[in-house]
């Protein structure tokens, strides 16, 4: 798993090329772009010297690989009067999203526990299959 922060640090490290591209002159977004790409492709990264023992920039070559996620994480928030708020962070749109939040829902309803109300956490949700979305929509309509 690769960290990028907005000052282009790699797990630590300044980060000085992508794939030949000098960072300074890359947006996040840019450099992000840059790092995805088709699994099993690859990306050359440059990243500078660290510490006195090293005099020349590191060169690394990374193979592109999938990163299993499942589709749903999931919480129960707790209330002060008892009930709680079931909080869903919902990764994409998928047939396993539509199906694990299902089980969340009736598990959640049918354990006779006081639903105060549902999250749904979208946030970098890339999105997925559109008729994922809407049965996923059309759990919370009656």
């Amino acid at each position: 798993v690769l960290l990028l922060t907005p000052h282009r640090w790699l797990h630590g490290l300044p980060l000085i090329y992508s794939d030949g591209i000098p960072s300074e002159s890359l947006t996040l977004d840019e450099t992000t772009t840059l790092l995805r790409g088709p699994a099993g492709s690859s990306v050359a990264l440059t990243v500078a010297p660290q510490g006195p023992a090293q005099q020349t920039p590191r060169q690394l070559l990374l193979e592109r690989r999938p990163l299993p996620q499942p589709a749903i994480k999931e919480a129960q928030l707790p209330l002060p009067d008892g009930r709680v708020v079931q909080y869903v962070r919902l990764h994409y749109f998928s047939h396993e999203a539509t199906a694990g939040l299902s089980q969340v829902v009736a598990s959640a309803e049918s354990e006779g526990q006081h639903v105060a109300g549902y999250v749904l956490d979208l946030r970098n949700n890339p999105g997925g299959v559109f008729e994922e979305a809407v049965a996923i929509a059309s759990l919370f309509q009656d």
